[in-house]
């Protein structure tokens, strides 16, 4: 063999040797990035299966009836049943039975298409038999050659769903209480406008409000107001809490406003949110109440200062009388001492303004019929108004009776008509009208809560005149408030006629606007007994009885002398006691006496009252006459107790002391035949079960107390003209 075939030979193997070499380093190559991947796939597998195991929503592939073919830990977690468990059951059946027929339908649309299938959300039960709410995504895949099933996808949203059913029950409940209350709540953006209302107040709704503004809606100034509070909640953020009081349709309203930051999700200011309450009725409330807490006040003070300013007053009054009759030889001192007494007779009237306001003033209660009220004083108001001034009677047919004091009434009307007059310098229409009415909570929410449900008797007095600006309105009726110069107007009238409206159980209302006049009305509760109070007839001059004994009673030494001197000088013997215990023992000792002269309140021990009871028992037909400055009974019983006596008010001039002794001696022992009572009404009116009781009781007689019944025309035309004793309010 040549050496070329050896070599060749050679390089031959060689060769074969060294392509064996590279295949079988090539193939154990391929078999170690072989296994590199099998690792990598058995890793992957294992990473995707603890990703699908611990996913906190469910994962699971079912064939088209319901059997899982595949499911991860989170649905084993969540359901509590075993994997052998899962297996072999139709997980539809645990599907509740309200949910069944809706995710069947689902299931049907599911199986047949091809497009994911969002179900409605379910309730699916567990181990433990409790159910859960399930939102649930799944898809089609059975012709995925790898799938081949029905892969679902579901989220446990049971938290959820009982956070929104909680949140929906918190949701209604704040709307029920929005909606039976007076407030609303809305959304502002920055330019003001209403994005979002709930709840309008007053007449709006929601799509009147909707992209309107606050000026679009209020009253200038209102509106500026509530612009200036948006705009401070949402520079200075934080709470805005203010109260906005307006007139509006020719009503007065207050709203309390509530104003937040509306922020964006990134935190950014896009408006206010805001509640609005309407506290109208609850300041008219809050204002009513000050307002009897006043009148509270006055009246305590005026109750503790009236008996013993009377006293003064009367002590006043009766020596400058006797000093009269000193001075009929000199004028000019005659004069001065007639100033002094009109300056007493003012401070009495002044006395008795205070407390007709604090309602405890002493009314003559009877049947009254409006309409003739009005007729009484009708002509007498016409006279008295300058020709400028029309003066018109409205009257309802038909009207009703209502419980009054007919003069008081009168006086209130006539108060009522001057302050009109003085209303329209320039000339106008006063209108004088009555009707029926029904007051009611239930239909007035502004209604005074001291303020009964019934019936009244409705009398108005309405005026074209200047009318009153809101910051006057709301000072009106306070005693001492005018906005007239001094000396033209003490600011007590309107407040008496308040306090004479309430004392009856009444209801006073006042509108008005500048520049358009004032409508006053006055509520008195209606009367059911048409029956008219048994007049009182005049009676002829009784003569002096000349030598009678009196026994006069009063604890202030100084008005106990007074009235012994008056006496004297009318020719009467006179016995004195300085309380009620030493008047009895007068009484007992059976000294003579013709007639009982006492003062309402003698300090501590026996009363005026007492005195006159216990007197009777002794003596029935011993005639009494009560004197007193201050009309109020410290007891409920004392204010319905009937006094068969005449009163005399202090102060009292000379003559009215001697009419009055004068009658009571007349009468004598037939004073008991025909009695005359005595009625004060307390602080608070009588119910209405005792009103024909009161109906029933006779006033005292005489012309003296006649006069306190009814106006005259002479006092008529005087208070008109010079109304020095019922001061104008507007």
């Amino acid at each position: 063999m040549s050496a070329q075939a050896l070599f060749l030979i050679t390089l031959f193997c060689t060769g074969t040797i060294l392509a064996f070499v590279a295949t079988i380093v090539y193939v154990r190559r391929q078999q170690a990035r072989e296994a590199r991947q099998v690792a990598e796939l058995i890793e992957n597998r294992r990473f995707y299966l603890a990703l699908i195991d611990n996913n906190l929503d469910t994962l699971a592939v079912s064939d088209p009836t319901g059997h899982l073919r595949f499911f991860n830990q989170s649905l084993v977690d969540l359901l509590g049943f075993s994997h052998a468990e899962l297996r072999g059951m139709d997980f539809r059946d645990h599907i509740h039975p309200d949910d069944r027929a809706q995710f069947d339908k689902q299931w049907e649309k599911l199986v047949t298409g091809t497009d994911p299938v969002n179900f409605t959300p379910f309730r699916y039960y567990d181990a433990h038999g409790n159910y859960h709410w399930k939102r649930f995504l799944c898809r089609n895949m059975m012709r995925d050659p790898d799938i081949h099933g029905l892969v679902l996808s579901s989220s446990d949203i049971t938290d959820l769903i009982e956070a929104m059913d909680a949140l929906r029950l918190t949701e209604q409940r704040i709307r029920i209480a929005l909606a039976g209350s007076d407030i609303a709540v809305y959304n502002q953006d920055l330019e003001g406008r209403f994005t979002w209302v709930f709840n309008p107040l007053f007449d709006f709704t929601v799509d009147s409000l909707l992209g309107k503004t606050d000026v679009d809606i209020l009253p200038p100034e209102a509106a500026e107001r509530a612009v200036a509070l948006r705009k401070k909640a949402i520079e200075e953020g934080g709470h805005v809490t203010e109260e906005i009081e307006y007139i509006q349709d020719n009503h007065r309203r207050v709203i309390s406003v509530h104003l937040e930051r509306l922020l964006d999700p990134n935190g950014q200011v896009v408006g206010v949110v805001g509640s609005a309450s309407d506290v109208t009725r609850l300041r008219a409330i809050a204002e009513q109440t000050q307002l009897s807490q006043r009148t509270e006040a006055i009246g305590k003070l005026t109750g503790g200062i009236a008996h013993d300013f009377n006293n003064l007053l009367a002590i006043i009054v009766g020596n400058l009388e006797l000093l009269q009759e000193h001075l009929e030889k000199e004028p000019q001192l005659c004069h001065f001492a007639n100033l002094a007494l009109k300056a007493a007779d003012r401070g009495a009237g002044l006395t008795r303004s205070l407390l007709a306001f604090a309602r405890k003033q002493s009314l003559e209660i009877s049947v009254v019929d409006p309409e003739k009220v009005l007729a009484e004083i009708s002509e007498l108001m016409r006279r008295s108004l300058p020709p400028t001034i029309r003066l018109v009677f409205k009257a309802e047919s038909e009207g009703w009776h209502c419980r009054a004091d007919p003069g008081q009434l009168q006086n209130a009307i006539i108060n009522l008509v001057v302050n009109a007059r003085d209303a329209m310098p320039d000339g106008g229409t006063v209108t004088i009208s009555t009707a029926n009415t029904h007051l009611d909570h239930n239909n007035d929410e502004t209604l005074p809560l001291d303020v009964q449900t019934g019936d009244y008797v409705l009398i108005c007095v309405c005026d074209t005149g200047t009318g009153m600006p809101p910051e006057v309105l709301e000072h009106v009726l306070e005693p001492f408030y005018t906005t007239k110069p001094p000396g033209k107007g003490s600011g007590l009238g309107l407040s008496i006629v308040y306090g004479f409206v309430k004392q009856l159980g009444g209801h006073l209302t006042i509108d008005s606007l500048p520049g358009k006049g004032t409508t006053i009305c006055m509520y008195l509760p209606r009367q059911l007994e048409e029956t008219e109070a048994r007049p009182v007839e005049r009676q002829a001059a009784v003569p002096t009885a000349r030598g009678a004994t009196i026994l006069v009673v009063d604890d202030d030494e100084d008005v106990r002398q007074l009235t012994c001197a008056l006496l004297k000088r009318m020719d009467y013997k006179i016995l004195e006691a300085d309380s009620g215990d030493a008047a009895l023992t007068r009484l007992q000792s059976g000294t003579p006496i013709d007639l009982l002269l006492t003062d309402m309140f003698l300090g501590p021990g026996t009363s005026g009252l007492d005195l006159i009871d216990r007197a009777r028992k002794l003596y029935p037909n011993l005639p009494v006459v009560l004197m007193s400055g201050y009309l109020n009974v410290a007891t409920p019983e004392d204010a319905d107790r009937e006094i068969n006596a005449p009163l005399l008010r202090k102060p009292f001039r000379r003559h009215e002391l001697e009419t009055i002794v004068n009658e009571a001696l007349a009468a004598g022992q037939t004073a008991h035949s025909d009695p005359m009572t005595r009625k004060t009404i307390a602080p608070h009116p009588a119910p209405p079960e005792n009103q024909d009781q009161e109906n029933r009781r006779a006033k005292p007689a005489g012309d003296q107390r006649q006069a306190a019944r009814s106006v005259s025309e002479k006092q008529i035309t005087r208070f008109l003209r010079a109304r020095t004793r019922w001061p104008d309010q507007h």
